[in-house]
């Protein structure tokens, strides 16, 4: 069965040939059904070796009626079926096929779907978060536990994973994630000064600069989790990020037309506290001029980047949040 009106899609996508490509963590398609069997014809772009000791390929998250089931390895260049999961009770399953990994690693494509059973309309939920950052928001490292950083490889992070991902499943709500590992606010590095998310926060993603119709997804919760490589650029500059990160708020609020929840985290792996000062400014300058707005302070990750249980700390912190305002 084509993809249709039944299949929902999950975070931003583009059309390939009559096949959608996922770039970004936690997007990809979610299956309402009754029936016994689900398979997908699908296929991996793998982008440059960052690493070049270890392959790319995309990894995807299985999970069916609520819990995580597996990951599924999708290393073939050609579209080829993939069974996902055979031998279900022939009752009504909610299963998702999520992408994992940061947009660096690969992109995911779904050209169609297969089920023994009958596809049902998707779920509706009331609460549409979109997350907007860094390899943080990409759970950049949050599965190596002890071990080494490998750089951007498949298998390292995990994006379903992540204090946002984790926050929405508890909270039955959509989600859509913008994020990629080393990515600024504003040009805060002589290195990038174009791919930074004031400037392109509506493209599809940050590897496909294809324009992203904002009217696809109608958020009532926006989490910024954006400064963590702000503040390491050779340009950055407090005043500066101030205004962009404000300009930045009052644009999607412009764009969305509506009252949104907005949230703006920080403390993971911030080396200081300039952006910890900076969003306390910006939150109280932006509550004067009537935002919904809140800060979320994240407990400082151990090593590096936050491990999952780190996250799942994080998520329990911004899931009291958004009940106390929404």
């Amino acid at each position: 069965m084509y993809i249709n009106d039944k299949i929902k899609l999950c975070g931003r996508y583009y059309l390939d040939n009559g096949a959608y490509a996922f770039d970004n963590v936690s997007s990809g398609i979610e299956i309402h059904f009754k029936g016994t069997s689900i398979s997908i014809s699908a296929k991996t772009y793998a982008r440059e070796r960052i690493n070049p000791d270890y392959p790319m390929y995309t990894v995807v998250n299985l999970n069916i009626d609520g819990k995580d089931y597996k990951t599924i390895d999708v290393k073939n260049n050609d579209y080829e079926t993939i069974l996902i999961a055979d031998g279900l009770d022939n009752s009504i399953h909610n299963i998702t096929i999520l992408k994992t990994d940061d947009p660096l690693i690969s992109t995911f494509f779904v050209k169609e779907v297969f089920v023994e059973g009958e596809l049902l309309y998707p779920i509706e939920r009331k609460i549409s978060i979109e997350a907007y950052g860094d390899s943080i928001l990409s759970g950049g490292d949050n599965l190596i536990g002890d071990g080494p950083s490998l750089d951007v490889v498949p298998g390292t992070g995990d994006g379903t994973k992540t204090y946002v991902t984790l926050a929405a499943k508890r909270l039955n709500a959509n989600v859509s994630v913008f994020s990629r590992c080393g990515l600024c606010l504003y040009p805060a590095s002589s290195l990038d000064q174009e791919v930074v998310v004031c400037k392109i926060f509506n493209k599809v993603s940050t590897q496909n600069l294809i324009d992203w119709d904002m009217n696809n997804y109608n958020p009532n919760v926006i989490v910024v989790g954006l400064g963590t490589n702000d503040e390491l650029g050779n340009c950055f500059s407090k005043k500066d990020f101030i205004k962009a990160y404000e300009d930045f708020i009052i644009g999607l609020s412009n764009i969305y037309n509506k009252n949104i929840l907005f949230i703006c985290s920080y403390g993971y792996m911030n080396k200081d506290d300039r952006i910890k000062n900076s969003i306390k400014i910006i939150v109280e300058e932006l509550k004067s001029k009537s935002f919904l707005i809140e800060e979320l302070e994240l407990p400082k990750a151990k090593r590096g980047h936050p491990s999952v249980d780190e996250h799942l700390m994080g998520s329990y912190l911004l899931e009291r949040i958004i009940k106390n305002n929404i």
